[in-house]
């Protein structure tokens, strides 16, 4: 199926295959991606539920059993052998040979969005406004368009836009903070308490992407784990520069102990799940990472 083919059955509620397999080139595809789930979901009254792997809607049973659901499956690289009986999107960025063969009607290729493209969505969501107005709009949330359609909607409820809009810019889109993801991660790693009392007291001036925060804590605490519990941390063994490795062992080793590190690191891989499961709402999912890693620092030896 083509991305105009895909369009086009959400546009006008034609019938899409019971499984669909979307193939997201970057963060921009995966904007994509979500609208249209968004949109699927709303034209035909259902509801979303996300699932930690397939096997649940692959399995067979004596009876077809129908709900009022689409299950959604992420993952980096796709491999099955078993199509889901289930009605079911997947996301991915990586297809197998053989899956791409078992699933060839199904894939939708998703390409990165262009500057270009960006810039029609603004304009289009936001045409009342000047066009110094729709460029500042752009120049400060165009490389995140999750962060950007959140605040694009608060615009929108307005129905003199341009009025209202001059009157409430300032409390709407706040100038990028001096402080930003890594400064989080940092502080995290470090267990700089002060630092990230700073942070969360100018939360609401930093741009932090929670799933992003989340793949770079995970990485970063691995990368702990190999050097501080090898008995002799070799670069290149590790996958990793020596400059690399030197700052690791200089700075962030030494500060959790290994049940810690260990806790940690098994706390941050299930927060994946826990967000897309909506066990813990995406708005209050760093404050919970922040908290049960701390809690982990003070309560395990």
């Amino acid at each position: 199926m083509t991305l105009e083919e895909f369009k086009n059955c959400i546009e006008h509620q034609i019938v899409l295959p019971k499984v669909l397999v979307c193939k997201c080139e970057d963060e921009t595809s995966d904007f994509v991606f979500h609208q249209y789930l968004r949109k699927y979901v709303s034209n035909n009254n259902l509801t979303v539920s996300y699932v930690d792997e397939l096997i649940p809607v692959t399995q067979s049973t004596l009876f077809d059993i129908q709900t009022n659901s689409v299950f959604v499956y992420i993952t980096n690289e796709l491999k099955i052998n078993q199509i889901p009986t289930q009605q079911t999107w997947i996301k991915c960025k990586k297809i197998s040979s053989s899956t791409q063969e078992l699933l060839k009607e199904n894939i939708v290729e998703i390409p990165k969005l262009e500057d270009w493209h960006i810039k029609d969505y603004v304009y289009s969501q936001c045409s009342e406004l000047s066009e110094n107005e729709l460029q500042q709009i752009l120049k400060i949330y165009g490389k995140n368009l999750f962060r950007l359609e959140n605040e694009l909607s608060k615009i929108l409820i307005f129905e003199d836009k341009n009025k209202v809009y001059s009157q409430i810019k300032n409390q709407l889109f706040i100038e990028n903070s001096e402080y930003g993801i890594f400064d989080f991660i940092n502080a995290i790693v470090k267990y700089d308490k002060a630092t990230l009392t700073t942070l969360l007291l100018n939360i609401d001036n930093i741009d932090v992407d929670v799933f992003g925060c989340l793949k770079l804590l995970l990485n970063n605490f691995y990368k702990v784990i190999n050097v501080q519990l090898s008995k002799a941390p070799n670069a290149k063994d590790l996958g990793m520069t020596d400059k690399q490795l030197w700052a690791i062992k200089k700075y962030s080793c030494g500060i959790y102990t290994k049940n810690q590190l260990l806790e940690i690191y098994k706390f941050l891989t299930k927060c994946d799940f826990y967000i897309k499961s909506g066990y813990v709402p995406v708005p209050s999912m760093l404050d919970y990472i922040i908290v049960n890693i701390m809690s982990i620092k003070e309560r395990v030896s």
